[in-house]
């Protein structure tokens, strides 16, 4: 049986409405927009299934600023017609070779500006909505505080709708209820463990790192050390040249803290991945009080290797401020 043969079976008949539940639970977030915006375009053509209903829209509709839906406007990416105009409303489509990290980006920066040209407007109906062919967790968590601000200090809206060929559906993140937040104007988003608490489970200890290149290359071994005295950051390392120091940046300490924070969570005092060979360049960080070590080579845990890529990155950052 072919695929276009079961997909008559399963999609809706010509002239009625596709996943009409889905819309029904996300329209109090804003009827006005949710129906004439979401639904034309999903169900542009009852005899197109919604991916190339989407299609259609993008090829018919060149360029990224506004599309307009029964005398009503918003701002669109990446289609519609030029306009110098911010809307309150905002939908973004990301589909075939666009990445959920442009979209994502392009949403921060049109909420960025519909806060600023309707911050004295709370009560307005203020929305976002994502239409996507795909979605990555780690992704999206770059973006979660941010959207959740704008949520709680603009009354910013945002809704994701998952679309495939069969349908659509919404992936959870704000509930459809716009005084779920109301009240909260004034509070912080934070993660759940601040930076101030991750500095306090260092419990004053420095952070220690350093490559032992084993008998592939003695004497090449520069351990770094990086230390924290109330609000001073500073590291200092051993090289060939004798001691180099420099500044540790907030911003790069803070992503490495929260991406290492689950060794300060493990209950023994050291984590050792796999060591290939007993001659091979073996890492050495100690953090939280608990010592990890594994090799340089590639049959590393995947917590590891995601540990040496962001230890990388925080060294390099480091290294910009040397002195």
């Amino acid at each position: 049986m072919k695929l276009k043969e079961i997909h008559k079976i399963i999609e809706p008949k010509i002239g009625e409405e596709r996943n009409e539940k889905v819309l029904r639970q996300i329209a109090p977030v804003d009827e006005g927009f949710i129906y004439p915006f979401v639904r034309d375009i999903l169900n542009i053509s009852r005899t197109l299934n919604p991916i190339q209903n989407i299609d259609s829209v993008l090829e018919s509709h060149t360029g990224d600023d506004v599309f307009a839906s029964n005398n009503q406007k918003c701002n669109t990416w990446p289609f519609g017609n030029p306009t110098s105009e911010v809307y309150p409303r905002f939908l973004a489509i990301c589909r075939g070779n666009v990445t959920l990290n442009k979209a994502f980006s392009m949403m921060s920066k049109q909420s960025r500006m519909i806060a600023q040209n309707y911050r004295h407007t709370r009560h307005k109906e203020k929305t976002v909505i994502l239409l996507t062919d795909k979605w990555d967790i780690k992704t999206f968590k770059k973006y979660e505080k941010e959207y959740l601000s704008y949520a709680m200090h603009d009354g910013i809206w945002y809704i994701f709708l998952l679309v495939t060929e069969y349908g659509y559906t919404q992936i959870p993140f704000l509930p459809n209820d716009r005084e779920i937040l109301q009240g909260f104007e004034n509070e912080k988003v934070e993660d759940d463990v601040t930076f101030e608490e991750m500095i306090d489970r260092l419990q004053g200890q420095p952070i220690e790192y350093n490559v032992t290149k084993g008998t592939w290359k003695a004497n090449n071994s520069f351990p770094y050390c990086f230390c924290f005295w109330a609000d001073l950051y500073g590291w200092h390392k051993e090289s060939d040249e004798g001691i180099c120091e420099g500044k540790v940046p907030y911003n790069a300490l803070c992503k490495f803290l929260g991406d290492a924070l689950w060794i300060s969570e493990t209950s023994t005092n050291a984590v050792i991945s796999n060591i290939s060979a007993s001659d091979a360049p073996v890492s050495t960080l100690r953090i939280f009080g608990i010592t990890v070590t594994w090799d340089v080579l590639d049959n590393c845990e995947e917590r590891i290797i995601a540990l040496q890529k962001s230890l990388g990155k925080f060294v390099d950052a480091c290294e910009k401020w040397k002195r």
